[in-house]
């Protein structure tokens, strides 16, 4: 699988191939955030890239991420054809070329990624129970398929890790943490909790997520402590 340049679901993906009730916003706030993108990211200190432009095509769907930084610019580039979305992305320093394969069910969650680059193929199937992930299937060229095991409390994943994730009480939004770092490595989300990630454990070291808001209750910053640091100023397209 790609690389992935965050921190928090980063050894989600890895054990991948190894491996309700919210305070909201009023409703005007919270119409006001549900109706701006998401289009930039400026990342400061710690993280793999310095700024990432996104833009949508005309059915609000994302056609390009480019993630920049001093020494490349990756691409990520999207095709729509009925619950199939072809991503590809360039831009590696070795010169590889990324095609992902992507079906997705009702809810726009990923069932399967057929990914092909210049080392090997691999092939990943999703289950769920609802919009919670159940299980996964890990399976690369000529190795032993990897099943993975999902549980869910609250609305939020807290199975399947060998560590502890940790969540506030507010709605999950564009700019939390695990819908991050999924818009970053995949086509589509398989992940979706109810409320926004605030720390993840690993071999006993906590790294913590904070963030703040504007008064339509966007985020507009993610601030990352602890185990690693960095963080990620947020620009909206409200139009």
């Amino acid at each position: 699988m790609k690389s992935i340049p965050l921190y928090c679901v980063a050894l989600l993906f890895v054990l991948i191939q190894g491996v309700a009730c919210s305070k909201k916003n009023s409703s005007s706030s919270s119409t006001a955030a549900n109706s701006c993108k998401l289009s930039g990211i400026n990342a400061v200190g710690g993280t793999s890239f310095e700024t990432v432009s996104i833009t949508y095509n005309s059915d609000g769907k994302v056609s390009t991420i480019v993630q920049s930084s001093p020494s490349n610019n990756l691409t990520m580039k999207y095709v729509y054809s009925g619950d199939v979305i072809m991503m590809t992305s360039s831009g590696y320093t070795n010169g590889d070329v990324v095609t992902d394969s992507v079906v997705v069910n009702s809810d726009g969650l990923m069932l399967s990624d057929l990914e092909r680059n210049i080392f090997d193929t691999t092939f990943t199937t999703y289950t769920y129970s609802g919009t919670e992930v159940a299980s996964s299937i890990f399976q690369e060229a000529g190795q032993t398929p990897v099943a993975t095991t999902f549980t869910f409390s609250n609305g939020d994943l807290t199975g399947g890790l060998t560590d502890t994730i940790t969540y506030n009480d507010k709605p999950s939004a564009p700019g939390d943490y695990l819908q991050i770092e999924q818009l970053l490595a995949y086509a589509a989300p398989f992940i979706k909790t109810a409320h926004q990630c605030t720390s993840y454990t690993s071999n006993g070291v906590a790294t913590n997520f904070t963030y703040a808001y504007d008064s339509a209750g966007k985020i507009t910053q993610l601030a990352i402590s602890g185990g690693t640091t960095g963080t990620f100023n947020y620009s909206y397209d409200c139009n």
